[in-house]
């Protein structure tokens, strides 16, 4: 029985390094690597072509609530009966703050 992964933001940096960790630390492990533009996101599918069947790439934004909406679908038909074993939220939303001084 696999060990099932969803992680939101994994196309680079900690997200993909993570996806590539859990491969080689077990077979039995699973991951539902999200990410903003699966199309854009090469290193991922180079990662899900060697992985045989263990690395599912789901579109998911997670600054939109429709792409969040619209992931589940996609989701749901890889889970089919089972359910997630852990969620590594390692997706983030960028805020630019703006400091203004009074002249």
């Amino acid at each position: 029985m696999s060990t099932v992964w969803l992680i939101t933001g994994a196309n680079r940096g900690l997200g993909l390094e993570l996806t590539t960790q859990l491969l080689a630390a077990s077979p039995t492990n699973e991951v539902i690597a999200t990410c903003r533009n699966p199309a854009g996101a090469s290193d991922l599918h180079t990662l899900r072509e060697t992985a045989k069947g263990r690395v599912h790439v789901v579109p998911l934004d997670v600054s939109s609530e429709q792409s969040m909406r619209e992931s589940v679908k996609y989701v749901q038909e890889i889970l089919g009966e089972r359910g997630l074993d852990y969620l590594y939220n390692n997706a983030a939303i960028v805020c630019a703050c703006v400091m203004f001084s009074e002249a």
